[in-house]
């Protein structure tokens, strides 16, 4: 079983976790870490028990947070996240996902 305690971040994850994210996950009684996998951006366990609980994001790819960034430094337009998230809401059919699954915490932590 993987736990918290143990947690060690990827040598190649340089992400770093939104206070966005660690505040969604504070929400579902989640902790959010930088991920220990390769290729992917956050870890998420349980705030209680330490457990390991799952993975989303791969590396590479804008989410939520970082349009946020890019919108205060002026390098998209206002606007520009929501239209994302909105976006990416739709195209991967959020509603459907089952709580505790990586698809959910992609789409309602980093999303």
């Amino acid at each position: 079983m993987r736990l918290l305690k143990n947690h060690k971040p990827h040598k190649a994850n340089n992400y770093k976790v939104s206070a966005y994210t660690k505040r969604k996950a504070l929400e579902l009684g989640l902790v959010a870490v930088p991920s220990s996998r390769k290729g992917k951006k956050v870890d998420y366990y349980s705030r209680k028990t330490g457990e390991y609980k799952g993975t989303a994001g791969a590396l590479g790819y804008n989410d939520y947070t970082t349009y946020l960034e890019k919108e205060k430094a002026g390098l998209v337009p206002k606007g520009t996240a929501k239209r994302k998230q909105e976006s990416y809401h739709a195209r991967h059919n959020c509603r459907s996902a089952l709580k505790g699954t990586n698809k959910f915490y992609s789409c309602f932590l980093l999303w």
